[in-house]
């Protein structure tokens, strides 16, 4: 029984008519609810991908070069590192988990999973100084389904239209989002709008 269902049965014994503006006022609260961590997130693809239900991303669980680990429940090897143009192509024809439409994160979609350990999000800009984590908590993070990741640099799907020969990119050892030129080599973390056919995968029932 969901939460809203559960409340009108509460307030209102059966048989009693519920007005409809609250039908529609406790609509409204639920749809402006966030979602908690939990709820966010979750693995499909067999434990290989981690599903976005707030943006409607999958993200790819290995990075290109790994390949995951059902018996280890992680992704093993060495990640490669590769300059933007051969980023783009690699991904263009990855064939992970079943699928073959993965693409490069765009900076925004970066900006949306990286936070600052205390929980707030992560202040990303150009402007000097830079201080992406404010106090204590200077350490950028993601959500721990994601697992431990490596603090490089991770190639964004665009170039920087002011600046020749330079790409987007975000540094995980201190959340940055900036452009570098793209002839340095870093990781590349494919991702992929969601289906209808998405999935959850629960490894305790394996």
């Amino acid at each position: 029984m969901g939460f809203s269902r559960l409340f009108l049965a509460v307030v209102y014994p059966s048989g009693m008519r519920v007005p409809a503006v609250l039908m529609v006022l406790l609509s409204l609260v639920l749809a402006a609810t966030p979602l908690c961590a939990s709820e966010r997130f979750w693995l499909s693809d067999e434990g290989k991908s981690i599903t976005d239900q707030k943006s409607g991303l999958v993200w790819a669980r290995c990075l290109l070069g790994q390949a995951y680990s059902a018996k280890k429940d992680r992704c093993t090897g060495r990640p490669l590192a590769l300059n933007w143009q051969s980023a783009v192509q690699a991904v263009k024809a990855l064939e992970y988990a079943g699928h073959h439409d993965w693409r490069l994160p765009s900076r925004q979609e970066f900006q949306a999973i990286v936070h600052c350990s205390s929980g707030q999000p992560v202040k990303l800009g150009m402007r000097r100084p830079y201080t992406p984590c404010q106090g204590e908590f200077r350490r950028p993070t993601l959500k721990p389904i994601f697992g431990p990741m490596p603090t490089w640099g991770y190639w964004a799907n665009a170039r920087h239209s002011g600046y020749e020969e330079s790409a987007w990119y975000l540094y995980l050892h201190n959340g940055f989002v900036g452009h570098f030129n793209e002839y340095e080599q870093f990781h590349v973390w494919p991702v992929r709008s969601a289906t209808q056919k998405e999935s959850r995968y629960n490894p305790s029932k394996e």
